[in-house]
């Protein structure tokens, strides 16, 4: 019987030794939202992380990056390590590693291959835009139209913009056609929009341009991840069809590019 309740005494004395043990591996002053601005030299680009805290399971949490419209890229680690304080985001080979210093979190950001200074601040990001002198802003000194047009073939319809000098026409025109990966009208990527700026610049110049979102992205129907390569093809044909069909377009097949 003695033996019995020393060795429950043992086992007690350990839970506290571990459980003491876990508390000083957690920090409950980092759960909240931390944000800070990595300097990219051309650009600035605001991460923001939410760290919350289950006792029993540990941190959690989440990043947003407003400026590439990506949220809630959810945390591989969130805590210490070897003294310091990581947050690691594995989905894109991305980690913070940093000390609690006058209430910051003052570190260094890494990825693909890049070491960066970042300063994470407690409470609420500022939520700061970006400086493009090169995207154009209304209004706009040539027509621009919102448009729907059928791929046929796939029974889905493609949704984009049509810009076009001001007056009659005929005017030559041209399709742009988005790169790799799931693209919206405007190609946006990292806060910059290419298709706009190459649009307004084409349109200026005399030229009617088309810019379509992909089929599954913005309010283009179809699923893109299920697309194959001639499904895209099949989509700029929708595009090139469409404009030969308008009278404001000159009779011969758009350049597509």
């Amino acid at each position: 019987m003695r033996k019995t309740v020393a060795l429950r005494a043992v086992i007690l004395v350990l839970s506290f030794i571990l459980a003491a043990a876990a508390a000083a591996q957690v920090d409950p002053e980092l759960t909240g939202v931390w944000s800070g601005v990595l300097d990219l030299g051309t650009a600035e680009l605001e991460l923001i992380f939410h760290i919350e805290l289950d006792f029993a399971a540990g941190y959690s949490g989440h990043l947003d990056v407003p400026a590439q419209g990506a949220r809630g890229i959810p945390l591989s680690f969130a805590g210490r390590k070897d003294g310091q304080i990581v947050f690691d985001v594995a989905l894109i080979a991305g980690k913070f590693t940093g000390e609690l210093k006058d209430g910051n979190l003052e570190g260094v950001w890494e990825q693909s291959g890049l070491k960066l200074p970042l300063t994470l601040k407690p409470g609420a990001a500022d939520q700061r835009g970006f400086s493009r002198p090169q995207e154009p802003l209304p209004p706009y000194p040539y027509s621009e139209e919102e448009v729907v047009y059928e791929n046929e073939e796939a029974d889905i319809e493609l949704a984009g913009t049509f810009t076009k000098p001001f007056g009659g026409g005929p005017f030559p025109a041209v399709i742009l056609i988005s790169g790799s990966g799931p693209q919206d009208r405007n190609e946006e990527l990292m806060g910059h929009k290419p298709f706009l700026v190459l649009a307004d610049y084409l349109t200026k110049r005399g030229i009617a341009v088309l810019r379509f979102d992909d089929r599954g992205v913005g309010a283009s129907g179809g699923n893109f991840a299920a697309a194959t390569t001639l499904d895209f093809a099949s989509d700029v044909a929708a595009g090139v069809k469409y404009l030969q069909a308008r009278e404001d377009v000159w009779p011969i097949k758009p350049i597509c590019f």
